[in-house]
């Protein structure tokens, strides 16, 4: 049976891709979104060497991982989305081997960002809780990949660039996941959200996930949390972070070409 995770950044779309793959399934799966959030704490397990033993260390991620696979023992498919597990891949591997799908989800860093802004990421006088303490990413954490390179500049940044370095290490995470020949499938969220034919885009997705059921109605998006921020979205900054700009021109992702009046209407308050 397929086990399912999404590996984002979040502010991506998977509000509406579990209501559509909870549509589409049924009773043959059990699907959720961050049914743990932070608790999976990426902040210090992305890269730990011993999740094996981390996991008995924490009892809601022990928990949660007995009980998918106490769904998967039970024959029915387990589908996660959302962002904070995709530390935990290199163990979710181990647990389920072949069964196991990542579909790497990415969205343009720039939106990312801007989005991330209107949820107080980097921004300690708005927000300092668990999703803050223990998810979001800077380059003093352990399992940082780019942390070198940004030590030095990061008491300088604005929220804005801090939003695009956690695009940035969540996404080189997932590339590394792909590398290590993981069932792995990438996916851009314009691709998916903007397809002419979205049905079609859906069940594509749908098939990549595992699944040969036709899909449900996509229906209208669904994102409960839409925010705006007073933040300043300095969106011109992208093109000082050299490692950001390459890792998107993989994702056939340009920088420098952002309607930044079009992003303010969207995200500033």
């Amino acid at each position: 049976m397929p086990v399912v995770f999404f590996l984002s950044t979040g502010r991506c779309g998977t509000q509406h891709l579990t209501r559509f793959l909870a549509d589409t399934l049924g009773d043959a799966a059990v699907v959720e979104h961050e049914p743990l959030g932070p608790r999976y704490a990426p902040k210090f397990t992305m890269r730990h060497p011993e999740l094996a033993e981390l996991r008995g260390m924490m009892p809601d991620v022990d928990a949660h991982l007995a009980r998918i696979e106490a769904t998967v023992a039970s024959g029915r498919s387990y589908v996660e989305t959302g962002w904070p597990a995709f530390s935990w891949v290199p163990l979710l591997h181990r647990l389920f081997g072949d069964e196991l799908r990542v579909i790497q989800l990415a969205r343009h860093p720039v939106p990312v960002s801007a989005s991330l802004l209107t949820h107080g990421f980097y921004q300690p006088h708005r927000r300092n809780d668990l999703r803050i303490r223990l998810a979001q990413l800077d380059p003093s954490d352990e399992g940082a990949a780019h942390g070198g390179e940004y030590r030095d500049r990061w008491d300088a940044m604005t929220p804005f660039e801090k939003g695009l370095y956690q695009w940035l290490e969540i996404h080189r995470y997932g590339m590394d996941v792909r590398a290590a020949g993981i069932a792995h499938a990438l996916w851009r969220f314009e691709d998916l959200f903007g397809a002419a034919d979205q049905q079609a885009a859906f069940d594509a997705l749908l098939r990549d996930c595992g699944f040969d059921a036709p899909g449900a109605a996509v229906g209208q998006r669904v994102d409960k949390w839409q925010q705006r921020t007073d933040a300043d979205l300095p969106v011109a900054k992208a093109l000082e972070h050299p490692a950001v700009a390459e890792l998107a021109g993989l994702f056939g992702y340009g920088l420098g070409g952002e309607d930044a009046e079009a992003l303010r209407g969207r995200y500033a308050r």
